[in-house]
């Protein structure tokens, strides 16, 4: 099976999550540089019966960005930028049906 082939069409379906935007991904590197990546997501409020669930994991006001980059973005460390927001990065799931290829990245997102 082509995984690349599916990460290609995995960016196409985007779309059918909603407005599929540009993002950026802040990462602070070890000698306090700042490296941006540039990617493409979907942002996507989680519904009132998520909220407060499992331990209050997601809190009022948290978001789902689903998004495609070239590197995995990294809990905690990572800021996210989408329309001029930006986003500190809480959880990240992952779409690797091989475990090589990283299809896409489902992140639950909190306001900075």
């Amino acid at each position: 099976m082509n995984y690349l082939q599916m990460k290609q069409i995995a960016r196409k379906l985007l779309s059918t999550f909603g407005n599929i935007k540009k993002c950026k991904l802040y990462r602070k590197e070890s000698d306090d540089s700042i490296t941006e990546y540039k990617g493409v997501g979907v942002y996507l409020k989680y519904d009132s019966e998520a909220i407060g669930l499992n331990n209050n994991v997601i809190k009022a006001g948290d978001a789902k960005i689903i998004c495609q980059f070239d590197i995995m973005p990294t809990e905690t460390i990572d800021i996210i930028e989408m329309e001029g927001e930006k986003f500190s990065i809480i959880n990240v799931g992952l779409l690797s049906p091989d475990n090589i290829t990283k299809i896409l990245y489902t992140l639950q997102v909190r306001k900075n």
